[in-house]
C-alpha cells in the first residue's frame, strides 16, 4: 500500500515533463542544436539583390557567464519560451514569457518589445528548459525569418537552476 501510494503522482509528474516542450528532446534533431563555438553561426537566407536587403540574420549560442553579464549590464531581453504554466513556476529574473506554442498570439504584443530592445542596443536571447528542448531554437528560427538575430541560452531554467542564480 505504501509503495503504491509512493508512484501515483509518477504518471502526471512524467506527462508533464514530457509535454514541456513541443518538439520533444533534440537529441533525436542534430539540426536543432545551437552553435557554441564563436564564429559558428546558424544564418537566415537573404537575396543579395533584393531592394530591402538586410545584414545577414544570425542566431547565436550564449554561455550562463556571459547571460549572466548581459542580465547584470541590463543590455538583454531575455525570453522564455517555455509553456506559460512553467514560467509562472520560476524563470531567470527579468524574462519575459512568449511561449513557442502561443507564438503567433503572443508576437503581436511581444514586438515592441522587441524592436524597442534592438533599438536600444540590447540582445535578444532566448531560452527554454534545458538543453534538449528544441523551443528556442525554433522560436530563434522563427524570429529569423522575420528578420531578427537572436541567441538562444542552451543550458535553459535547468543550468540557471542548478547554478543557483
Amino acid at each position: 500500500m505504501r509503495l503504491r501510494s509512493g508512484f501515483r503522482g509518477v504518471p502526471v509528474a512524467l506527462a508533464v515533463l514530457f509535454s514541456s516542450c513541443a518538439g520533444g528532446p533534440a537529441g533525436k534533431d542534430p539540426v536543432s542544436r545551437v552553435p557554441m563555438v564563436k564564429g559558428d553561426d546558424v544564418t537566415s537566407a537573404t537575396t543579395p539583390g533584393d531592394a530591402n536587403h538586410r545584414e545577414v540574420v544570425r542566431i547565436r549560442g550564449v554561455k550562463l557567464g556571459n547571460l549572466f553579464q548581459l542580465l547584470e549590464e541590463d543590455s538583454v531581453l531575455l525570453v522564455d519560451v517555455r509553456p506559460a504554466f512553467f514560467f509562472r513556476l520560476g524563470h531567470i529574473p527579468g524574462a519575459v514569457s512568449l511561449s513557442l506554442k502561443n507564438f503567433e498570439a503572443g508576437f503581436k504584443s511581444f514586438r515592441q518589445d522587441l524592436d524597442e530592445a534592438l533599438t536600444s542596443g540590447r540582445k535578444v536571447v532566448i531560452y527554454c528548459a534545458d538543453e534538449d528542448c528544441p523551443d528556442s531554437l525554433t522560436t530563434a528560427r522563427k524570429l529569423a525569418r522575420m528578420g531578427y538575430s537572436t541567441s538562444v541560452y542552451r543550458g535553459g531554467w535547468k543550468e540557471w537552476r542548478s547554478a543557483g542564480l
